[in-house]
């Protein structure tokens, strides 16, 4: 179970608790006002698309405090995110943040040494925003038109041609704040120890 432990960031640590508080509460505000300044692109309809790097935070928030604190900072970052902006909030669009948090806080686990290089970040950015991709636009589809998957793609395809400008923002934003700018304002490590690698790469 130790396993376990190590990877959501079990601990009885008060401190630890406090600073991954403190930081995923300052990730969520960030992530929000970036939201809120972000640019839309208004396709048709219900497809308008965002492009703004308030993901890049909920990146962050799993990447430095693991699995359940990047989820978290993802439901309250889009809770409040949609208060602000007087958008409806709908529970079923909770899937794509909710998830990309949760495996944020997986990756740099598992693969710690290509979570501090560009390729890895870059590779990780790509994945999870092909994912919360299709979880968005599968949700749009089942939402606002009675699951009609025949026109998935309809809405899917002028909502890719923005995809790789996102993934270039995420990639930037994660790499220049997790591998040059907290490494130099923060001393303690925040990646999982070298004994609880080796009991997951055992494991």
């Amino acid at each position: 179970m130790r396993i376990f432990s190590d990877l959501f960031r079990i601990r009885k640590d008060k401190k630890f608790f406090l600073r991954a508080m403190v930081f995923c509460s300052l990730l969520a505000a960030l992530g929000i006002v970036s939201e809120l300044l972000g640019i839309t692109i208004p396709w048709s309809g219900v497809t308008n698309d965002k492009i703004n790097i308030g993901m890049s935070f909920i990146i962050l928030s799993g990447f430095l405090f693991g699995p359940i604190w990047g989820a978290l900072t993802a439901l309250v970052q889009d809770f409040i995110g949609c208060s602000l902006r007087g958008e409806a909030y709908l529970p079923i669009f909770m899937m794509a943040p909710f998830l990309t948090g949760f495996l944020s806080g997986c990756f740099p686990f598992v693969f710690k040494k290509a979570s501090k290089k560009l390729y890895g970040i870059a590779l990780y950015c790509t994945f999870i925003s092909a994912v919360s991709f299709f979880l968005n636009t599968t949700c749009i589809v089942i939402e606002f038109y009675n699951s009609n998957f025949d026109t998935f793609w309809v809405y899917a395809v002028p909502r890719l041609i923005t995809q790789p400008v996102k993934i270039v923002l995420y990639t930037a934003v994660v790499f220049i704040l997790y591998c040059i700018v907290l490494p130099r304002i923060e001393k303690t490590k925040f990646a999982p120890d070298s004994d609880s690698e080796k009991r997951w790469k055992n494991y």
